[in-house]
């Protein structure tokens, strides 16, 4: 047998799949292998309409010649397709955390179903896969023992238990149960599964950033050479979880959402610049110790937005009004990455924390938000 390069695990089998006893053999793997084909990560389907057995011959054969193997966190059909058949409320002593999910928050695996998250571990361990691809909330709780499927897809992670590298993305199910705008993100998923696939270390760039600076760090960094800038701005809001924002009045929240907490530059991929003047944890929220230092740091932020190099921003129209707003005029400013990917790929969102799950394997700095300073009240978890 051919090397496993890619294990696509999916939730539990369907009716067809019980009935055949192998996975993806209904209408969900034949939408996965209609993807798996218009993406370029296996071959294409020889038949427009298969039937169950041309399934099964599709999927030995992509395993016996292509090195992609498919498997199920739960090898049995549960009734009326209910994941819930596998779960309760009860079964709370430690073996797994429990599985949340919309319609039916906060249960855990049964222990007369354990014997499949095994055989699961079992399984993946005995394929050693390079890339494994996470269909749906499911498998992310089985192998990454996390789920909020919308929020991690697209992240390149490592799974605490099995140390194999993952790439979470959508289940077919729910792209053909009327999610037909989500295909093509699972498409772009798919060819990013191409580029990760090459080898199982997940590969992050060497990034430094500054912050926490002082005036003189911030001039030091200014004083490098640049031949462009990438800019970005943030408020208040990052500061605070959901939870915290939640509870707090109209007039704090409009405070938080009203001042720019913070200006960021980078003079490439890899070198960053972040000049804070706002801090949860001062008083009057002033990362500055006197209003002397914030007006020199807000100088030294003019200074770098009016240096005659081109300037980046991600949604420039917004984040240049702001800074325009509190005086802080953008000299040449040439590119916004958000217009730049819409204008390409106009059926995908547009999102710096979507646009991360496409082009990174580092999640979006928005998805921390309530995780930095202070971070999240005590109990709670955004």
């Amino acid at each position: 047998m051919k090397n496993i390069r890619i294990a696509l695990v999916g939730e539990a089998r369907g009716q067809t799949e019980d009935q055949f006893d192998h996975g993806f053999t209904g209408a969900s793997g034949q939408e996965l292998a209609r993807m798996l084909g218009d993406s370029g990560l296996a071959p294409r389907l020889s038949y427009n309409y298969p039937g169950p057995l041309e399934m099964i011959a599709y999927w030995r054969s992509l395993r016996d010649n292509h090195g992609i193997a498919i498997t199920n966190v739960f090898e049995e059909h549960p009734p009326d397709n209910d994941l819930g058949y596998f779960f309760d409320t009860t079964s709370k002593d430690g073996f797994m955390p429990p599985l949340v999910m919309a319609k039916f928050p906060g249960k855990y695996v049964q222990p007369r179903h354990r014997h499949h998250i095994e055989t699961l571990n079992t399984k993946l361990k005995e394929l050693n896969p390079t890339l494994t691809i996470l269909l749906g909330n499911c498998p992310c709780w089985a192998i990454l023992k996390q789920t909020k499927i919308s929020v991690i897809r697209g992240t390149i992670q490592k799974s605490p238990h099995l140390n194999l590298k993952c790439l979470p993305t959508f289940h077919p199910s729910y792209i053909i149960q009327g999610s037909w705008p989500d295909r093509p993100i699972v498409l772009a998923d798919f060819q990013k599964a191409i580029r990760e696939s090459q080898s199982p270390e997940i590969k992050f760039l060497d990034r430094r950033a500054w912050f926490n600076c002082t005036l003189e760090e911030i001039r030091a960094w200014s004083a490098l050479p640049a031949d462009s800038y990438a800019v970005d701005i943030e408020s208040g809001y990052a500061f605070y979880s959901k939870a915290e924002l939640n509870r707090m009045t109209k007039q704090m929240k409009y405070l938080l959402a009203s001042q720019i907490s913070m200006v960021g530059f980078a003079r490439n991929e890899t070198d960053a610049l972040v000049i804070e003047f706002m801090h949860r944890d001062k008083p009057n929220l002033s990362y500055w110790d006197n209003p002397e230092d914030e007006i020199s740091a807000w100088k030294l932020c003019y200074e770098l937005l009016q240096k005659p190099i081109p300037k980046t921003f991600q949604n420039g129209l917004y984040d240049m009004n702001r800074l325009l707003y509190a005086g802080m005029p953008t000299f040449m400013p040439r590119h916004d990455t958000m217009l730049h990917h819409h204008a390409h790929y106009p059926e995908m969102k547009k999102s710096l924390g979507f646009m991360a799950s496409i082009y990174c394997n580092e999640s979006a700095w928005k998805q921390l938000y309530g995780r930095g300073q202070g971070g999240s009240l005590k109990g709670e978890d955004e």
